[in-house]
């Protein structure tokens, strides 16, 4: 009801002020539907616009997260295999060292 008082009061201070006072009074109503039709339309267009933004920033946001989740798990299936390496070398040169330990006590054994 806003915009239909705004038109209203500004066909009115037309009138008032001789701006176009005698087409405004002849048509009156069809110039009220119009420029209401014509600000209904402008809204529409704006809501459109803003709409499509936020579906664009959503599609965005929904995208860098999927691109986010990938490259979170490239990196910790990365990281996992280093640490896996790591362990698998500790224990390997654990086992190196067990079995040169062995061996000296094999020789030890071997001499007395």
């Amino acid at each position: 009801m806003v915009l239909e008082e705004a038109i209203r009061r500004a066909i009115d201070e037309c009138i008032a002020e001789d701006i176009l006072a005698e087409f405004l009074r002849a048509h009156r109503n069809e110039v009220e539907k119009i420029m209401n039709l014509d600000f209904t339309h402008e809204r529409q267009l704006e809501l459109t616009a803003r709409e499509e933004y936020n579906a664009g920033v959503q599609q965005g946001i929904d995208q860098g997260i999927k691109q986010g989740i990938k490259q979170g798990i490239k990196q910790g299936i990365k990281q996992g295999i280093e640490q896996e390496r790591k362990h698998t070398d500790e224990q390997r040169l654990r086992a190196e060292a067990a079995e040169a330990r062995i061996k000296i006590l094999e020789e030890a054994l071997a001499a007395k």
